[in-house]
């Protein structure tokens, strides 16, 4: 719950690794970034990936990341072309990489 302390030990331990503390450094920035301030897709996937401990299980978060449908996805079609999504998907993804890169 909100307002509930943290344990002792645990913030001991998790003081004792710097690894820890790089990646909650990494979130508070991220949390407090401004809203309308979107970082890049690299920046979006360092946190979950220095939190996910084996490669194995980076490799399916990232496999998930790039296939499973995101809300802009199904903001960008009409719901009865959406079986076509994995199929869509690549060229949805490769329109708004070159449409961000002519805006800057």
């Amino acid at each position: 719950m909100i307002g509930e302390a943290i344990p002792s030990e645990f913030l001991a331990a998790m003081r004792a690794d710097p690894a820890v503390d790089r990646l909650a450094r990494r979130v508070v920035n991220a949390m407090f970034r401004n809203f309308g301030d979107r970082a890049g897709l690299s920046q979006e996937l360092i946190v979950p990936l220095l939190s996910i401990e084996t490669a194995p299980r980076r490799i399916r978060y990232l496999s998930d990341r790039a296939i499973w449908p995101t809300l802009g996805d199904w903001e960008a079609m009409p719901a009865s072309l959406f079986p076509l999504y994995f199929l869509t998907r690549p060229f949805r993804l490769a329109f708004a990489k070159a449409k961000k890169s002519r805006g800057r």
